[in-house]
């Protein structure tokens, strides 16, 4: 969300001094939301030259500092466990107090995770663990009559978005599931297939069949100026924001980029990218972006410029998977059973990898704590070392299903769908913790789950749209 800035005034007088004329205490913080550990600029004025001020975070002290003439000026750090919801940041000096509102907010707006290097984790989870997960009950539950098929949901300022083969993009309040005004957004002629919305700029982006990359406003569902951009064939990737940018592959045999804000080509682009890419979304880590195409090859350009890295394009195998980073390195799956690694720099095989499953592995890996966690179309979910390529475990899940699912951990629990069931297991072992029923096609359970802010999210590829929460209850009521 852009920077902006916003002071709350506190209804408490300063003491008075004969013909001195004192303002009342006030805080100014700057981006007054974001997850646990955000560091948050705090400044406090009013409270005279001289004095030390405290600042909390509710009842929690966590910074000092000695007012000048006209402020006093701390770095806070959002505590570890805050939990989602509103909270305060106070300065105090005596008998002077301000406040200011702070929210607890974690966005998880692209495809499998924070941002575009889609490593499938939400690090910020702090409500949802090990020891309450198998209390998870239905929060809400949206039905989208025209089926929502493969794509994933995403969490951004306060809302959930997810797309269905109707052509028409929906917006809920990420807590109560109402649906925001403005929304469904419409692809007029098209549908949204497999693409998963990115969220940024204010605006969502989207690919569609009818051959547009679409931009609406996050919280309107207006149209963006500039968009949308025709390709040249359909769209099934997801768009990935990076850089100012949008990126997104398509199966006319080109990446593209725009401008986030304006749509204009970014200057070098599009690239090709031989027969094209299907589901995949591009990764962008150290100012390039990197992408499998149906060629069976993974290509790697200048992020800016479009230019095509040094040792590029590298053969691999047939895949759908989205590459997920970590340490300098990418993983993905394959069409050939294989869990495989390279490194970002020449796109050379990591020691150890690839890793043989027993079946296709059709989504996009996991990578948490030295490990890769992924599907396969063998009913097993695996966990690789990172470091050797050595199985760590590898337990059934559901046998006889297709593996294409991307699983998302938050907080030491893996969750993932398959067929029949949304599962939430053990990210340290594979141990079943929990386990929802869910209605996928045969073969098509592309859809991934999200987990934000004590919320488990997925939308099945029937058209039904469910959030899980501990008890069915909101977070900010349990936490209240």
């Amino acid at each position: 969300m852009s920077s902006f800035r916003c002071a709350v005034l506190a209804g408490i007088s300063t003491l008075a001094l004969p013909g001195v004329a004192f303002a009342d205490p006030a805080m100014d913080v700057i981006h007054p939301f974001g997850p646990p550990t955000s560091k948050v600029s705090v400044y406090a004025t009013g409270f005279g030259a001289g004095n030390t001020v405290d600042f909390f975070f509710d009842s929690t002290d966590l910074c000092q500092a000695v007012s000048d003439n006209s402020s006093a000026f701390c770095e806070i750090t959002v505590p570890t466990n805050a939990q989602p919801g509103p909270h305060r940041i106070i300065g105090k000096s005596g008998a002077l107090s301000a406040q200011q509102s702070f929210l607890v907010r974690t966005d998880m707006p692209q495809f499998h995770g924070l941002n575009a290097l889609h490593q499938g984790i939400n690090p910020f989870e702090n409500t949802i663990n090990t020891g309450n997960v198998g209390n998870l009950k239905v929060l809400w539950h949206q039905a989208i009559a025209s089926g929502v098929l493969g794509g994933s949901p995403v969490v951004a300022y306060g809302h959930v978005y997810v797309a269905s083969l109707d052509g028409k993009l929906y917006a809920f309040n990420a807590t109560t599931g109402t649906p925001i005004a403005g929304f469904p957004a419409v692809a007029a002629g098209g549908h949204f297939s497999h693409s998963t919305p990115a969220v940024g700029n204010e605006n969502v982006y989207i690919g569609s069949g009818n051959q547009n990359l679409y931009a609406f406003n996050a919280h309107t569902g207006a149209t963006i100026p500039g968009f949308p951009k025709t390709l040249g064939s359909v769209i099934t990737s997801s768009p990935t924001l990076a850089l100012g940018n949008v990126y997104v592959g398509c199966l006319d045999g080109n990446l593209y980029a725009f401008n986030a804000a304006t749509g204009v080509a970014v200057s070098g682009f599009p690239v090709s990218i031989g027969n094209g890419v299907d589901y995949a979304a591009p990764t962008v880590f150290n100012g390039n972006v990197y992408i499998i195409s149906e060629q069976d090859k993974l290509y790697g350009f200048n992020a800016r410029t479009g230019a095509t890295l040094t040792g590029f394009p590298v053969a691999t195998s047939q895949s759908n998977s989205t590459m997920a980073e970590a340490f300098s390195k990418f993983y993905f799956g394959s069409f050939d059973n294989k869990l495989y690694s390279v490194t970002a720099a020449s796109g050379a095989s990591t020691s150890g990898f690839p890793f043989l499953t027993g079946g296709i592995v059709g989504g996009s890996p996991a990578v948490y704590s030295g490990s890769a966690i992924v599907g396969s179309a063998d009913g097993k979910l695996y966990a690789v070392q990172l470091s050797n390529g050595a199985k760590k475990y590898a337990v059934t899940v559901e046998a006889g299903a297709g593996g294409r699912s991307s699983p998302m951990i938050a907080n030491g629990v893996t969750y993932f769908a398959e067929t029949a069931k949304l599962y939430a297991l053990s990210a340290a072992n594979g141990s079943r913790l929990w386990s929802a029923a869910i209605s996928n096609s045969d073969n098509n359970e592309y859809n991934s789950p999200v987990v934000a802010n004590g919320i488990v999210y997925y939308a099945d590829d029937t058209g039904n749209l469910t959030a899980y929460s501990v008890n069915g209850v909101a977070p900010e009521e349990r936490f209240r």
